[in-house]
């Protein structure tokens, strides 16, 4: 939701958001045309379907929506503060490999086999298809309050690996 600042206040906010967000994933200096109008989509509560090229960007278009919630919550806007991002991605090393990356940038991620039992303080969790479709404790853990309000986005990545027989 945004607060009652008109559009244009709203607008330069999320300029500011983007940039400070982005200082956060080193080296990175601007973000693509793509990529700031799918962050943009998603702050504004619109559904997103991004098929962008190889090598553009995509996981870069979720990966920064938690940092981007925090800046709008600190502005004043009514947006959670500690975001959360479900991604699905049916690779576990591609798992393995953007939850040690986020960590490695201060941000909080995990598996949804590793906190089924245990702390949901997450920005990322991580889950295969099989786990969203076929798991109980997975789906009921995402059913609780926390994830109901915190959630931002579902975020479905290298779904041209998934194969259905």
């Amino acid at each position: 939701k945004i607060t009652n600042m008109s559009e244009h206040n709203f607008a330069k906010d999320l300029e500011k958001a983007l940039s400070e967000s982005l200082s956060l994933f080193l080296g990175l200096k601007e973000l693509k045309a793509e990529q700031k109008l799918v962050i943009e989509r998603v702050v504004r509560k619109k559904d997103v379907f991004a098929q962008l090229p190889t090598g553009l960007g995509k996981s870069l278009t979720y990966q920064m929506l938690p940092a981007v919630y925090k800046y709008l919550h600190a502005l004043g806007h009514i947006f959670p503060e500690n975001a959360v991002v479900v991604v699905v991605c049916p690779l576990l090393v591609i798992m393995e490999d953007q939850v040690n990356w986020l960590r490695s940038l201060v941000f909080k991620a995990g598996f949804q086999a590793g906190i089924l039992e245990g702390s949901i303080d997450l920005n990322f969790l991580y889950g295969s298809p099989e786990s969203l479709d076929g798991d109980e404790r997975f789906r009921a853990m995402l059913s609780k309050e926390f994830y109901q309000s915190d959630t931002v986005a579902i975020a479905c990545d290298e779904v041209h690996t998934v194969v259905h027989w």
